[in-house]
């Protein structure tokens, strides 16, 4: 049986060890998680019927990276990309769009 003063230690360690960090993330819509430990990005996968895009959440830079992408509804795909960036509290969008893209 673990009782909550075992939990802590399991979670911080000795008495006088620094904490553990710990970072709630935002994946999508309804879809969280959270980690114990240092963080420094996490490489995700997000496919939708009209959209594939493959994004780097970087934490420890606050920003999120676009790997690579495809499919007609870039629009709904930047929707997306929004929504994760404002609610895991980044401040940076890194994108290499394609020269097809520019326009839209």
């Amino acid at each position: 049986m673990l009782i909550v003063s075992d939990y802590d230690k399991v979670l911080f360690g000795k008495k006088g060890d620094k904490k553990m960090d710990i970072h709630d993330l935002t994946l999508d819509r309804g879809k969280t998680t959270t980690v114990h430990g240092k963080i420094y990005g996490l490489d995700y996968l997000i496919e939708e019927d009209d959209y594939f895009v493959k994004i780097f959440l970087d934490f420890h830079n606050k920003r999120l990276i676009v790997l690579d992408y495809r499919g007609p509804n870039i629009h709904r795909m930047s929707h997306k990309l929004d929504f994760l960036v404002k609610e895991n509290n980044f401040d940076k969008v890194f994108i290499k769009a394609k020269l097809e893209d520019w326009e839209k």
